[in-house]
């Protein structure tokens, strides 16, 4: 394989040539979260791509909603769960075998305008989800918005947040805090 130095085709191996019937599916904001049975439930739509070689939404196929699953145990693992409508989260795994000392603990989410806190129940805070608007600093008008994208801060361990924003792409205009 030659290297390409482009995600689509090294990373995610779609072919070079855009000859095989492939899909690509970019996750847009969120858009709602709710408690069930102490796990976070947040509702995420997906968009198809155009097959080229650059990424744009195919306004062609509609979007398709899934829900990604935030579980907490102890000793500070924070466990995402997505199964595009095919799985249910479950702890009995071959992939997982649990220590008896490893077990779940509730979570909690606190939604805030453009912002969803989500906390254990003595307030330890585990993640920040961003649904606010991004700020947009704008060097051509001639460039479409940049699509809307997951953005969020993780914090399974440490009080130090590890960012992370679904954005596998260079965007036509940056985003700002």
């Amino acid at each position: 394989m030659k290297p390409t130095n482009y995600h689509l085709f090294d990373f995610l191996d779609f072919d070079p040539d855009l000859s095989r019937d492939e899909s690509l599916w970019k996750a847009y904001k969120p858009t709602s979260v709710y408690e069930k049975d102490g796990d976070i439930c947040i509702n995420v739509p997906f968009q198809k791509q155009v097959l080229s070689n650059d990424m744009a939404p195919d306004t062609a196929s509609p979007r398709e909603e899934y829900t990604l699953v935030i579980r907490q145990y102890t000793s500070g693992i924070t466990r995402l769960f997505i199964g595009f409508g095919e799985e249910s989260i479950t702890d009995q795994s071959e992939m997982l075998q649990f220590s008896d000392r490893v077990k779940k603990l509730p979570l909690q989410v606190t939604q805030t305008e453009g912002e969803w806190l989500i906390t254990t129940q003595d307030g330890i805070q585990r993640a920040l989800i961003h649904v606010k608007p991004p700020v947009l600093d704008r060097w051509s008008e001639l460039l479409p918005d940049p699509q809307a994208t997951v953005k969020s801060d993780w914090l399974p361990t440490t009080p130090s947040p590890l960012p992370v924003t679904m954005r596998c792409h260079w965007h036509s205009a940056n985003e700002t805090e």
